[in-house]
């Protein structure tokens, strides 16, 4: 398990809420906000390991190695449906890769996802 703070543990979720959950969402993060002032952004707070930012738009992101549990939790309080996985009908096929712009440098996580799916190349259905 990597140790928090090191940049492996980052993970991004990005939802969409009611205006009643947004104000609930504000009330609720009213202690943990940060003093930043950032363009199109209602606020940003820091709570534990996840940084929330709630836009204009209606639109929260939740960033840190609990943002899929945070907003799973906000999901939850909007009335949302959880999306966890999205079954294929028997005929169809997903394709599965990376994409990079030509002349830039992958991430080191972008080389372990690399690494992982090409442990599957032998499994390819044609």
């Amino acid at each position: 398990m990597a140790k928090k703070g090191n940049g492996n543990n980052n993970n991004t979720q990005v939802i969409r809420v009611s205006d009643k959950t947004r104000e609930k969402l504000i009330k609720y993060y009213e202690d943990k906000k940060r003093d930043k002032v950032i363009p199109y952004v209602v606020f940003q707070a820091q709570d534990a390991d996840t940084v929330v930012t709630l836009y204009e738009s209606g639109k929260v992101m939740f960033q840190g190695v609990s943002a899929d549990i945070d907003a799973n939790m906000w999901r939850d309080i909007d009335g949302q449906e959880k999306v966890d996985k999205v079954k294929l009908k028997a005929d169809e096929i997903m394709t599965i890769g990376y994409i990079k712009k030509k002349g830039t440098i992958i991430s080191e996580l972008g080389q372990k996802y690399i690494e992982e799916i090409s442990k599957y190349k032998d499994r390819v259905l044609d």
